[in-house]
């Protein structure tokens, strides 16, 4: 009996390497955005750039590169895009970073994957969205040119996903002129490895 009674209390006094933290999951989300805001901000960003509808397209592309990893695999994707923007700020990547942000959220669609509560907070709609206009916002836009830069970029999103026509206004430069549908590749674009 004193065998049992020893065993059970190692039982429960043992650790399984799960951790304990009751940190909610919208909290470590919350965390991650103001990291990326803290660097962002600690850099010198580049002036306003227009929206990189090619980041934007490049971005949702590599959701079904990623999907093969599962939500995990997508989540990884996303959080190594927002780290390379935190390293080294540049509105394309940030643009790619939500197009693939915006594409993973829109294909998850009603199912619940049971245990993936991280990456479900991860892709919800308004914390990706946060995720973008907070970067936006610290790299110099102010709060209402991120807020139609992002509809510009979930208008491209929908458009490609859908194969419906953008409804989302065109953003515009600093200086008036329209968005980069021309723009020349950056070394973002010749690259072929992920984020």
């Amino acid at each position: 009996m004193a065998v049992a009674l020893l065993f059970g209390i190692s039982k429960c006094s043992s650790s399984t390497g799960v951790s304990t933290s009751t940190t909610p999951v919208a909290e470590d989300v919350g965390n991650a955005q103001e990291a990326l805001v803290t660097a962002v901000e600690a850099q010198s960003p580049l002036p306003p750039q227009p929206l990189s509808p090619a980041g934007v397209r490049r971005g949702a592309s590599r959701v079904s590169i990623a999907a093969k990893e599962e939500l995990a695999g997508e989540m990884i994707y996303s959080q190594n895009c927002y780290d390379s923007v935190a390293r080294t700020f540049s509105w394309r990547k940030l643009d790619e970073c939500g197009g693939f942000d915006a594409e993973a959220s829109s294909t998850l669609g009603d199912g619940e994957p049971v245990g993936a509560e991280k990456e479900l907070a991860w892709f919800d709609t308004e914390a990706a969205a946060g995720r973008y206009l907070k970067a936006a916002v610290a790299a110099g836009l102010d709060t209402d040119a991120a807020d139609l830069r992002l509809s510009a970029l979930q208008a491209k999103v929908n458009a490609q996903h859908k194969g419906r026509p953008e409804t989302a206004p065109s953003v515009t430069s600093p200086t008036g002129g329209p968005d980069d549908q021309s723009a020349p590749a950056d070394e973002e674009e010749k690259t072929t490895a992920t984020a």
